[in-house]
């Protein structure tokens, strides 16, 4: 009776492992199953990715002139920052950059002042109105006006703390006969007398 009370527990055990086997290799197959179609969504989603991709750098390089508003987006600092990599780029189309009201920070502002003067930079009106811009970006500007690579036709420093040595500045830039600056913007500003009399 024992050994046959044994036995029977070594076949119930045997069912148990037989049974605990197809349930793992039903969980497997539904795994692989899984991942396969997990991998297919992954494949498709990369293949829509590119697909729109190649569509937008057509409509992109096919866009004689794109203009930019980005007043009153809180693009900050870094935002800033990364669209002065961008205008530097041969790619880039952009021509009309607004950046008013976006706090972009020294930083920022004189990083895109900066790239103005670059090569590949095709923006003609800039405009930073509102920006709490000071010297730094002033005497970044000034030197993209005097750039021999600038394009710049307009250019918008409205509301910003211009002292008077950022005016002596900018009015050497404007006098100098590289400077191909059309129209200049800078009202509601604390300049004061002498500021205006060197304008």
């Amino acid at each position: 009776k024992l050994i046959l009370d044994i036995k029977n527990e070594i076949d119930e055990s045997e069912k148990l492992r037989v049974e605990a086997k197809e349930l793992l290799d039903n969980a497997q197959k539904k795994l692989d199953s899984a991942q396969t179609t997990s991998k297919q969504i992954l494949d498709q989603a990369k293949k829509d990715s590119d697909k729109l991709v190649i569509e937008l750098n057509d409509k992109f390089h096919k866009t004689s002139e794109i203009k930019k508003n980005l007043a009153e987006n809180k693009i900050g600092c870094a935002g800033a920052m990364a669209l002065a990599d961008t205008i530097q780029t041969t790619h880039c189309k952009l021509t009309t950059l607004d950046l008013d009201y976006n706090h972009i920070g020294e930083k920022g502002a004189a990083a895109l002042a900066q790239s103005l003067s670059h090569i590949h930079c095709k923006i003609t009106p800039f405009s930073v109105s509102c920006n709490d811009a000071r010297h730094t970006i002033f005497a970044a500007i000034a030197k993209a006006l005097i750039s021999k690579n600038s394009l710049l036709r307009s250019l918008s420093l409205r509301v910003n703390k211009v002292e008077i040595s950022a005016i002596n500045v900018l009015t050497a830039a404007l006098t100098s006969p590289d400077c191909q600056i059309e129209i200049f913007y800078l009202d509601a500003e604390c300049i004061e007398h002498s500021g205006a009399s060197s304008l």
